[in-house]
């Protein structure tokens, strides 16, 4: 009989260890959290160009801009970014058959920003630019032919600047300008003039149309083929 019994009891046993056992491996297991992906904090230099630009000036168009760039990421966030480029602009005929030209090179400054949080290649960029560029331009056009007098006179804008600040710019820049039929404005001009102020006078009321008329018959001795003056 005992025999029997501890028999019996090590049969109990061995089963009630096979039951926790079953249950246990069936249970499930809690999932880990996948790691969150770190940014690098240099993750590379990226550079490119404006195929577009070249394709244009390639064909031959009259307007073109090739541009090239580098970029570079921090944090899969932060983007500075240089571009360099240069502009082709040329133009010729139209109403009056001028021909214009320039070429301009440029340059741009500027941070890009990521605004996709996630760190999987995605990338929603916004950004902020600091420009410069300079340039010179060519200018050629026919002789203006004089609707008065006949004659044909070329235009050369370094001449025609010099004689527009002599007749004008020189003595009417940063000038109180007054009509001498006014008594008030004769009376605001000698306040000015006390101050150590420039003033010009002039014997009727200085509207746009009145100074573009006196403008005109102070330059047409000057520039035989000017046709007319514009004041805004």
């Amino acid at each position: 009989m005992t025999r029997l019994r501890i028999y019996a009891f090590t049969c109990s046993l061995l089963a009630l260890l096979a039951v926790h056992t079953a249950q246990a491996q069936g249970k499930p297991v809690p999932a880990q959290a996948p790691k969150e992906e770190k940014a690098p904090v240099f993750g590379g230099i990226a550079v490119g160009t404006d195929l577009v630009g070249f394709a244009m000036k390639g064909m031959g168009l009259k307007f073109a801009n090739m541009e090239v760039y580098g970029r570079l990421n921090f944090l899969e966030k932060y983007y500075p970014i240089v571009e360099l480029g240069i502009g082709d602009c040329t133009r010729e005929g139209g109403e009056n058959s001028n021909k214009f030209s320039t070429t301009a090179p440029y340059y741009r400054v500027g941070m890009d920003y990521n605004f996709n949080k996630k760190v999987n290649g995605n990338r929603f960029f916004g950004g902020l630019r600091y420009g410069f560029t300079s340039y010179k331009f060519d200018f050629k056009n026919p002789d203006f032919t004089d609707p008065v007098y006949g004659v044909n006179a070329p235009l050369n804008f370094k001449d025609l600047k010099a004689i527009a600040n002599e007749v004008i710019g020189d003595r009417f820049d940063h000038a109180f300008i007054y009509n001498t039929e006014s008594a008030g404005e004769k009376e605001i001009a000698a306040v000015v003039e006390k101050n150590g102020m420039r003033t010009v006078a002039i014997p009727f009321r200085s509207t746009a149309e009145n100074l573009a008329k006196m403008f005109y018959g102070d330059l047409k001795p000057r520039i035989p083929g000017l046709a007319a003056v514009k004041v805004w």
